[in-house]
């Protein structure tokens, strides 16, 4: 992929989409997880899965996005979807059961590693003189 002017309008959208999605999904568990839990402790175990799970992910992430941009931003939907699927039937029909609430932000913290390939996409798309303007537009998406 070579150095261009502009990054594409396409990547732009989709990159602040999924800042956007990741940061709803950091935001809306520390509310909720005082709800489902009376023990701070459990409630902070709940808020902190999700960073273990960005944590294990940013490997994994790392190398799909030196590959494809697209696979990851896809891996990204899907690990999003997925774990707040299962984070919805935890909290719900589960009776708030602290090892599925722990694992499903564990999974949706997999998404976590998604904005590493978003900084790489930036970076590999724009030129040096348009990379800090690109890489501000990143920051305020998030």
């Amino acid at each position: 992929m070579g150095k261009r002017d502009t990054v594409p309008f396409v990547l732009m959208v989709f990159t602040c989409l999924i800042c956007t999605g990741i940061m709803v999904n950091v935001t809306v568990v520390i509310p909720t997880s005082s709800e489902l839990t009376t023990d701070v402790l459990y409630s902070a175990l709940i808020i902190s899965a999700w960073s273990v799970g960005a944590c294990a992910s940013l490997p994994i992430f790392r190398s799909m996005g030196h590959k494809s941009f697209r696979k990851s931003y896809l891996l990204d939907c899907a690990v999003m979807t997925a774990g707040n699927f299962m984070f919805w039937l935890a909290a719900s029909y589960m009776d708030s059961n602290i090892m599925l609430l722990l694992l499903s932000r564990a999974f949706l913290g997999l998404e976590g590693g998604a904005m590493y390939t978003g900084n790489l996409a930036l970076v590999e798309f724009s030129s040096e003189v348009t990379r800090v303007a690109y890489l501000s537009y990143y920051q305020v998406c998030r």
